[in-house]
């Protein structure tokens, strides 16, 4: 493949005539960098021209005052890098190859006359720019958040190869118990890789030597029955919170690291503590252990710390949500827990198979500061004289869980979306009927109910039924198209839009004159938008962003497009739990209100730009099903 045919493929060039190829491969250059080698550094003179990588991968550093340096971000293979320079005259970071890198250098006055005659090309770069540069000023306030503190500013940035212990202390899968625990004494180690043909095929630890081996010799008179199953692995260029996200969900203490097939590390719980001064990993334990509500709500209160912790560390919103959302699922799994304990005290067990489904931001786990209960049961068809009685038991189970969510903040839904109710506590087939009764009959409290509902998503129980529930939406949808309409309808009676004089359409009056909900405002409609796509195309997925990404991956919205949209629902996001930590810091309510006018001149050009991504999609929903005015 020649360099013009592999630019063809590479977003935005994609959007690029022919004619305008033919010029840019005239003017292209190819370079190679190596491992180890500086393609530019901070404050350097910058080169005029851009970098678009072919492959490889490059670190972008950012170095502070007191000269330590943060990584921000990865370039890699079809990525583009230098771009800030564009409208600076030095560069802003230093970017040092990782792997291998060759690029195509495009000189700027290429550029430029392609933005004059390319709307599409140019808004992609506006796009970049905002992304970019607000990446590189979020470093500096986290720098400086982190100095007010009095604490590391940059775990969250560390990579698995900074946390890591090596080399790697193995042993074999045969090895008797004796030996192992000698083995230990002598490399003054807690734990050891277990292989077999040189291959890492678990963990054995002091606690499973005391536990297992050494209380119970005859069954365990080598390794082989006792190893952790499957050592979890991660590539080194992992970051932090991707190392925690991993142990949080696979319930292990320790994550191999591996580089081209080879273990070349090992990161321990305890090494993620060590690099942060909070102790907020301890909530992993303090959920799994605790034996009592009050012990749940201590962790909840050091699930607020780390939110405010990634925050002041510039982690980015994707991974806030999903580590925040991984925490709030094993919370409410350990009250389901806990709760299902009491009830088996008085006599009372689960007469069926059941799912606990949570909905609205917490089935999409897009949830940061703890918000009002949306959840659901359904529980597996029973004959009709068990039925009531079945719903009996489960609506005792979700007044307990009601109630331990309430003491650890999460308040109580005002329209009653919460399985201690009836309406939310129903058997398949009930659910069944229950949904095509919404569908068929679009009145607007039936659309209001799909879309707390359509986000459901198992959190406990039977996955089964969840699943089987999907495919009930999915085929009464495929019977009753007219029902997409509907919610495309709803969605867009609130118009979003751009004033011409003051861009920026606020509320007129009353307590929040002036200001933007971000929520109801803006990002609903991305929510609402993408999830109607999502429910043509028979998609599970309830993240928003995850919807999208299966959309873009059946071509359902071009590259342009996903660009966009993705950029603003990011931003948003970003704006959003930045104003209402704010919010929560200053002891008012964090209400999802921002004053755009008070923003800086460039959070101002990124909000505006993140409103274009809400007028796109609304466009194209309202083309996609057919709703008077976007015909």
């Amino acid at each position: 493949m020649t360099h013009l045919q592999e630019v063809r493929t590479i977003h935005p060039f994609t959007c690029l005539p022919d004619e305008a190829l033919q010029e840019l491969n005239a003017a292209m250059s190819l370079v190679q960098f190596r491992r180890g080698q500086v393609i530019f550094y901070q404050g350097q003179k910058a080169f005029p021209h851009l970098f678009l990588a072919l492959n490889g991968l490059a670190e972008i550093i950012v170095q502070n005052n007191a000269g330590e340096e943060s990584v921000i971000g990865l370039r890699r293979g079809r990525e583009i890098f230098g771009e800030t320079c564009l409208v600076e005259k030095t560069y802003p970071a230093t970017v040092k190859v990782v792997e291998d890198m060759a690029c195509l250098t495009i000189p700027f006055d290429v550029l430029h006359q392609l933005w004059e005659k390319h709307a599409a090309f140019s808004a992609y770069f506006s796009r970049l720019f905002a992304a970019r540069f607000r990446a590189m000023i979020n470093e500096i306030v986290a720098e400086q958040a982190g100095e007010a503190y009095g604490m590391d500013s940059r775990p969250f940035r560390k990579r698995a190869v900074d946390l890591m212990n090596a080399p790697v202390h193995t042993i074999s899968i045969d090895t008797t118990v004796t030996e192992v625990a000698r083995a230990m004494a002598e490399k003054r180690v807690g734990s050891l890789v277990v292989t077999e043909n040189d291959e890492p095929v678990g963990i054995i630890t002091e606690r499973d030597l005391v536990y297992k081996t050494l209380a119970d010799p005859e069954n365990y008179p080598t390794l082989r029955n006792a190893v952790n199953g499957q050592l979890v692995t991660l590539p080194p260029e992992s970051y932090y919170y991707q190392v925690l996200l991993t142990m949080i969900r696979e319930k292990e203490r320790y994550v191999g690291i591996l580089e081209e097939g080879k273990l070349i590390g090992i990161v321990a719980l305890t090494d993620l503590i060590r690099n942060r001064d909070t102790g907020a990993l301890s909530i992993v334990d303090g959920i799994e252990h605790g034996r009592s509500i009050a012990d749940l709500v201590r962790s909840t209160a050091v699930i607020d710390k780390l939110l405010t912790a990634m925050m002041a560390e510039r982690a980015r919103s994707s991974e806030i949500t999903e580590v925040i959302g991984e925490l709030y699922d094993r919370l409410t799994v350990r009250i389901i827990q806990l709760s299902l304990e009491e009830l088996a005290k008085q006599g009372l067990t689960p007469p069926t198979s059941y799912c606990w489904l949570t909905m609205g931001s917490g089935g999409r786990k897009e949830q940061t500061l703890r918000t009002d209960q949306d959840h659901a049961i359904v529980f597996a068809d029973v004959p009709p004289g068990q039925l009531e009685k079945t719903r009996n038991f489960f609506m005792s189970l979700g007044q307990r869980v009601t109630q331990g969510l309430e003491a650890c903040g999460f308040t109580r839904c005002p329209g009653n979306v919460m399985a201690l109710n009836p309406k939310w506590c129903r058997s398949f087939k009930e659910w069944h009927h229950q949904i095509g009764s919404w569908i068929e009959e679009s009145v607007p409290d039936h659309v209001r109910q799909l879309t707390i509902f359509l986000d459901f998503r198992c959190v406990f129980g039977d996955e089964g039924l969840a699943g089987k529930l999907h495919e009930a939406v999915f085929a009464t949808y495929r019977r009753l198209p007219v029902g997409l309409h509907h919610l495309a309808k709803d969605d867009l009676r609130h118009h979003v839009s751009l004033g011409f004089f003051k861009p920026f359409v606020t509320e007129k009056s009353g307590e929040h004159k002036d200001e933007i909900d971000l929520k109801r405002s803006l990002m609903v409609h991305l929510i609402d938008c993408i999830r109607v796509f999502a429910l043509r195309e028979n998609i599970q997925e309830t993240n928003t962003l995850a919807r999208l990404r299966k959309l873009e991956e059946r071509g359902i919205f071009n590259a342009d497009d996903v660009e966009l949209i993705r950029f603003s629902f990011v931003m948003l996001l970003d704006l959003r739990i930045q104003e209402n930590l704010r919010k929560v810091r200053q002891q008012q309510v964090p209400d999802n209100y921002i004053h755009p006018y008070r923003l800086s001149k460039r959070d101002q050009s990124i909000l505006k730009e993140a409103i274009q991504g809400v007028i796109r999609i609304q466009s194209l929903t309202g083309s996609a099903f057919r709703v008077d005015g976007y015909l």
